[in-house]
């Protein structure tokens, strides 16, 4: 399997992880489209990792490629969520607005370690792969759960 198809299986995968919580992807297999997405992105991603070390700097610009756009997708997706907050009945509105401030710190967390991530020499690239795909797992439950709470 080429690099590119693996960073695109890691790319699809993530976000089918990030947003099927809100509806707008799933993945196919088990009944579950989050575990479904997270086992998959688990297998892509060490895939994708084990790739970088034998392909050097073109598959760390692939897996950086595949982050950044499941980011910029989640970012996407919280800002639209985001905007529906102000309208919430007072009975949801304070848990909203405290996943928004949680979901703000986690963005600026991960746009931190993807900067690391694209400035990193080729053989570092694997250990901030691993870094990077649990923080944007965590950040697609937290957008789940506003989305959750918008609906």
């Amino acid at each position: 399997m080429t690099m590119q198809r693996l960073s695109a299986a890691a790319a699809t995968c993530l976000v089918g992880a990030v947003l099927a919580g809100t509806g707008l992807v799933a993945c196919e297999g088990e009944k579950n489209p989050m575990t479904d997405a997270a086992n998959k992105l688990g297998d892509a991603a060490k895939g994708a990792t084990d790739k970088a070390k034998e392909l050097g700097a073109s598959a760390s610009d692939s897996i950086v490629a595949g982050f950044t756009k499941t980011f910029d997708e989640a970012k996407t997706t919280f800002s639209s969520l985001k905007g529906k907050v102000a309208a919430l009945p007072d009975a949801v509105k304070p848990q909203a607005e405290k996943l928004v401030t949680e979901i703000d710190g986690m963005i600026t967390s991960v746009d931190a370690k993807i900067s690391e991530l694209k400035a990193a020499a080729p053989d570092k690239i694997t250990a901030l792969s691993g870094e990077v795909t649990p923080m944007l797992k965590s950040l697609g439950e937290k957008v789940t759960s506003l989305g959750n709470l918008v609906k």
